[in-house]
């Protein structure tokens, strides 16, 4: 995964992001990003979602193009990647002072358990190989503070038993293991749709972590 997103960044990184375009213009990539957390949170809203706190987390940040988003939202952003190639064009698109932009190699992301408001992914889960699809999950729930949401997509599971196998660099993170993370973490989820980004079933989770009673 580092040697290709690295490679792809090199190439065209907003491409190897939104693959429906293979020429960008910048300022149209990061407004798409700001369109697709509007329309994240409009639907996280519809279930009692609201973008309180200070801190919030990107995983799988790219080049900042949801961070930079998010960063409307929340005193502070943490966009994390697996790429130094993505994460030096993120520093150097940057168009917010509030956002830092960090290298994870894999879980556990170093921060402490339950520091963020909002833990965020989106077209990200869905690139990493089980069973670190699901260790990556697990940490993404640990990082959730009382009071906070997980807000994250992944593919699920094939639509029908005669359907092929997903496509080259997609895996699946069954649904009944995300809700085994989560409960056993004391995570509760909020809703779930379904998220059209692959042919597999692909669902959008929002869960919430209660705060504790003093």
């Amino acid at each position: 995964m580092y040697r290709w997103w690295n490679e792809a960044a090199k190439i065209n990184a907003m491409s190897a992001i939104l693959s429906n375009r293979q020429n960008w213009d910048t300022n149209e990539f990061f407004e798409s990003g700001r369109e697709w957390l509007r329309q994240h949170f409009d639907w996280a809203a519809s279930a009692g979602f609201s973008p309180e706190g200070t801190r919030a987390l990107d995983f799988g940040c790219g080049m900042g193009r949801m961070a930079n988003a998010l960063a409307q939202y929340y005193g502070a952003v943490v966009g994390v990647d697996i790429s130094d190639e993505m994460l030096r064009l993120a520093r150097e698109n940057n168009r917010v002072g509030n956002v830092q932009f960090v290298q994870a190699l894999g879980p556990p992301i170093r921060e402490p358990d339950e520091s963020f408001n909002l833990v965020y992914s989106t077209i990200v889960i869905q690139h990493i190989a089980p069973p670190f699809n699901l260790e990556a999950i697990a940490d993404l729930f640990r990082l959730c503070a009382p009071g906070g949401y997980v807000l994250l997509d992944a593919p699920s599971h094939k639509l029908r038993a005669t359907d092929g196998e997903p496509g080259a660099g997609i895996f699946l993170a069954p649904f009944q293991m995300v809700f085994k993370q989560a409960e056993s973490q004391g995570l509760e989820l909020m809703a779930l749709r379904n998220f059209p980004a692959t042919a597999t079933r692909h669902y959008q989770y929002l869960f919430h972590r209660l705060k504790r009673e003093r």
